[in-house]
């Protein structure tokens, strides 16, 4: 096994292709990829929420397994790595998209507040 965000996504990159995920898809089948991958990622979400005492409303906390809660995050990454082999992201572009984003959400953010 490697390790790595490289050896991530080779690892998935298999394991994908026993649901069909392929070099070359189609749109549509990228589409319907896309769709299935986000409802399994929004109840990984719903999973994490779960796992903690988010209802505010709430008295009584529940003890919390942060074992459990991470195993949820990891799946989450798991779907998230899913979709991008299916746009054909790798590793590196997903890095290089990743450091551009928060650069400009930085930048945005920094910007609006030193106006004030």
């Amino acid at each position: 096994m490697s390790n790595g965000l490289k050896g991530i996504f080779e690892l998935q990159r298999v394991f994908s292709k026993y649901f069909n995920v392929k070099n070359n898809m189609s749109l549509e089948d990228k589409e319907k990829h896309t769709k299935d991958y986000i409802l399994a990622l929004l109840d990984e979400c719903h999973e994490v929420l779960r796992e903690t005492n988010w209802k505010h409303w709430k008295t009584t906390k529940k003890p919390v397994d942060i074992d459990r809660v991470k195993e949820e995050i990891i799946d989450i990454f798991i779907f998230l790595i899913d979709l991008c082999i299916v746009w054909d992201i790798d590793d590196k572009e997903l890095i290089d998209i990743a450091n551009k984003k928060i650069k400009n959400n930085f930048d945005r953010y920094y910007h609006a507040n030193t106006k004030k």
